[in-house]
């Protein structure tokens, strides 16, 4: 037994055709109404003209009864037409507003039609010739307005025209039987006429409703990507938030216990002890990596990072990345080249040092066996510098994902040891940021390669020698006064006890208010304030550094410390002008800060 299958897409299919046939007819009949106004018009000068050329020809009452009814029925039908234009609502059948107007144009061409046998003036040519004349045209007419709807141009044309054609061939003479043959001829050609004018009307119709559906369709597709967009970006933001509230309240304590660490560490002298505090430093360090990851996706969403694009020698930078992870590719049995170049590029050096860092670091953490070779190759203009590593590879279904937050082949435990999935979304942003192409081929356990393509620079400064910043940061503090302001008691603690280890003359506060009164009881006025961000009730550390320097009537230069990672505060913070630094902060780096902010005087915004 056998049976047609139906199913969803069949019948979504037969409510499309239906609701399409409907629009069509709809508009079928719009197109008449709004067309028929001027056409019957037309008609009534068409039948005026008719009466006077057969004036002294027909009898009075013949004329005078043909046009009577003529003019009732084109009264009817204009008054139909009224009623139409003003019904605000479409009609629900157009069908049968359809049938309606097709049985008003059969009347009209038996009217006409008529005419043909009521006016027909035997043995008179020329008032034959006239007669037919003028059916012809008003046959001719009526394919202007009529093919749109093929049954009412068929109603009205053929009872227009038969009859006189008819009448013709009834003289049955030679000259009236070749009328009667044009007659038909042309009959014919108006009906073939009106069939191909209303096959090209209903396909342009339909085009234009298929071409509205898509319209529709698109507008939706797009209403609901935006819907999507947005979505997106309020989860990003939410996102974002998390991971601002989150690190900000982490970083609290690990900054408080990387301060206590290294005041401990000045203070140890015992072997074992020392031992101690380099394996809880070690753990300090681990946890400021991942932070300090979190915290490079935040300010570069932010906005806050600005490149420093300058010439400088490929050289030095690669001899750097050699130098540092020889060691930790030997420590997995992995070889490392790194072949040397004379190019000169430009770019910002510390961000594109950090772009191969992560590509060198993720190299070597995701290979087990062979090594990682980096090479230089000039094209053009364009220095490429391509990562290659022996690893375990990418599958192909991962390429782009790879560049996504938090995203790691190979992980699914999550191993902390393998980072936090964040290298390459970082290095992506800052490829952007700097304008540099970044490529990738990958295949599984044949290895990747990671390609950043540098503008080539034709000369290059020299780079600034180290030794000035180790210079800075090795500066002796003692003596130097200096105000703290956080509302953390253990942070508080720990910078007092940090920097009374560096021979500093310290103050701690928890607001800018009580920083002011004990800076009105200290000796001398102070040198320096370094202030955290986020401060009790709503206050912030710019603020408080501004009513300090305010209240004391000193430029005194200030420090920003915070733990925020919000792309606002971020942007805010680095607004201000002060110098920033981020939780956790590494005990040199604070040291070479001061110092330099020190030797400067601040240089910063009164």
């Amino acid at each position: 037994m056998t049976g047609r299958v139906t199913g969803p897409g069949s019948a979504r299919a037969g409510e499309t055709a239906q609701r399409r046939e409907t629009q069509i007819r709809e508009a079928q009949l719009r197109a008449l109404h709004n067309q028929s106004g001027v056409a019957l018009a037309a008609s009534a000068m068409a039948a005026l003209l008719l009466v006077l050329v057969m004036w002294e020809s027909v009898p009075k009452a013949i004329l005078f009864g043909w046009l009577g009814v003529f003019f009732v029925l084109l009264t009817y039908r204009m008054l139909h037409l009224l009623r139409y234009r003003r019904a605000a609502p479409p009609p629900a059948r157009p069908e049968s507003r359809l049938g309606h107007f097709m049985l008003g144009a059969l009347a009209s061409g038996c009217v006409w039609g008529s005419a043909g046998l009521l006016m027909y003036v035997p043995g008179s040519l020329a008032h034959q010739a006239l007669l037919s004349t003028i059916l012809f045209a008003v046959s001719a007419g009526s394919a202007g307005v009529y093919p749109i709807y093929l049954p009412t141009y068929y109603a009205f044309i053929a009872p227009t025209l038969f009859p006189v054609i008819v009448r013709m061939a009834w003289q049955a003479d030679a000259t009236h039987l070749t009328i009667g043959l044009m007659g038909i001829t042309v009959l014919a050609t108006l009906l073939v006429i009106g069939r191909n004018l209303n096959r090209i009307m209903t396909e342009s119709l339909n085009t234009r409703f298929e071409n509205l559906d898509l319209i529709e369709a698109l507008t939706r597709q797009t209403a609901t990507a935006e819907a999507a967009k947005q979505e997106a970006e309020a989860s990003n933001r939410a996102k974002s938030q998390f991971l601002a509230a989150a690190s900000h309240d982490l970083r609290q304590p690990l900054h408080a216990l990387g301060l206590f660490v290294a005041a401990l560490n000045e203070k140890a002298c015992a072997r074992n002890v020392r031992d101690i505090v380099d394996h809880i430093n070690s753990s300090v360090e681990s946890l400021e990596v991942l932070f300090n990851e979190l915290l490079d996706v935040s300010k570069l969403d932010a906005g806050v990072v600005r490149p420093s694009v300058r010439p400088f020698p490929i050289r030095s930078l690669l001899d750097r990345l050699r130098s540092d992870y020889r060691a930790l590719a030997a420590e997995k049995g992995l070889g490392l080249i790194i072949y040397p170049s004379a190019a000169q590029v430009m770019s910002d050096l510390s961000l594109l040092e950090r772009i191969l860092r992560n590509l060198l670091s993720n190299a070597i953490r995701y290979t087990e066996k062979g090594g990682i070779t980096v090479e230089c190759q000039r094209r053009g203009d364009i220095l490429r510098i391509d990562v290659w590593d022996t690893g375990i590879g990418i599958p192909a279904d991962q390429h782009q994902r790879i560049f996504e937050e938090f995203y790691q082949v190979g992980n699914p435990g999550r191993d902390r040891r393998k980072g936090l999935g964040l290298g390459l979304a970082i290095v992506r942003r800052l490829a952007r940021l700097l304008g540099h192409r970044l490529e990738m081929n990958s295949t599984v356990g044949g290895g990747s390669v990671f390609s950043v393509e540098v503008p080539l620079a034709k000369e290059a400064r020299p780079e600034t020698p180290e030794a000035e910043g180790t210079a800075v940061a090795n500066a002796t503090l003692a003596g130097r006064r200096i105000v703290v302001v956080d509302d953390e008691q253990t942070v508080r603690d720990g910078m007092q006890a940090l920097l009374t280890g560096w021979g500093c003359e310290v103050i701690v506060a928890a607001s800018a208010d009580e920083a002011l009164e004990r800076v009105a009881n200290a000796a001398g006025r102070p040198e320096l304030v370094i202030a955290d961000y986020r401060l009790q009730g709503g206050a912030n550390g710019i603020e408080a550094i501004r009513h300090l320097r305010a209240v004391l009537g000193a430029n005194v230069p200030g420090i920003l410390i915070t733990g925020d990672t919000a792309p606002d505060r971020l942007n805010e913070a680095a607004a201000s002008g002060y110098h920033l630094l981020h939780k956790p902060v590494r005990p040199a780096r604070l040291r070479a800060l001061i110092s330099g902010t020190l030797r400067d005087g601040g240089d910063l915004p009164s």
